[in-house]
């Protein structure tokens, strides 16, 4: 009994452990994805830093968050009413991005990338790792190509 009721206490010490590990994980990536929801870049030289911005952005990329529908639908829609050239679409679950261009008022969805990790790719034939895209590049600045494991985690 007494040494079932240790291992009962070892158990317990065990999986309190294991949460309060987990806990500070997902607090860790709560705060990167809050940080991550709240960058804004204008590229227009007449604004001013901190000054208010009027006018339609053309391009949004938005992190996803703990209310998908309201970025999958309610933003996606709202977006292309308002004329936003281009808008992605960040899952950091899933690291991975879509990428939609504006077409007669609609969007389009032009590329969808993902990170594999390396367990994932193992599962690639020679000839799928090679053709696997790990950038992406913005339809309106054609000159950049963004690595996704500059943003993601790998």
């Amino acid at each position: 009994m007494i040494i079932q009721l240790l291992l009962s206490m070892t158990e317990q010490a065990k999986i309190g452990e294991y949460f309060k590990n987990l806990d500070q994980l997902i607090t860790l990536q709560q705060t990167k994805l809050e940080k991550l929801q709240n960058v804004k870049i204008i590229c227009n030289q007449q604004v001013k830093p901190f000054e208010n911005f009027h006018g339609t952005p053309s391009l949004i990329v938005e992190v996803l968050s703990g209310n998908i529908s309201n970025d999958r639908i309610l933003k996606f829609n709202k977006y292309a009413k308002f004329g936003v050239k281009e808008y992605w679409i960040i899952d950091p679950k899933s690291s991975s991005i879509e990428q939609y261009v504006l077409e007669n008022d609609k969007y389009t969805l032009l590329n969808a990338v993902n990170l594999l990790t390396k367990h994932e790719l193992n599962y690639l034939t020679p000839a799928e790792r090679q053709s696997h895209a790990t950038t992406i590049t913005p339809h309106l600045f054609q000159d950049l190509e963004i690595n996704l494991t500059d943003i993601f985690e790998y």
